[in-house]
């Protein structure tokens, strides 16, 4: 017969990461209009 346990969740208040300036990601900050 299966078993399974479940764990209590928590919280963190720990900050998101942020994307590097001159990540290939997200807009051209220069022009909205070219893509990466």
């Amino acid at each position: 017969s299966p078993r399974a346990i479940i764990h209590k969740t928590f919280a963190t208040n720990a900050t998101v990461a942020h994307v590097a300036s001159f990540s290939s990601r997200g807009p051209n900050p220069i022009s909205r209009t070219i893509l990466k």
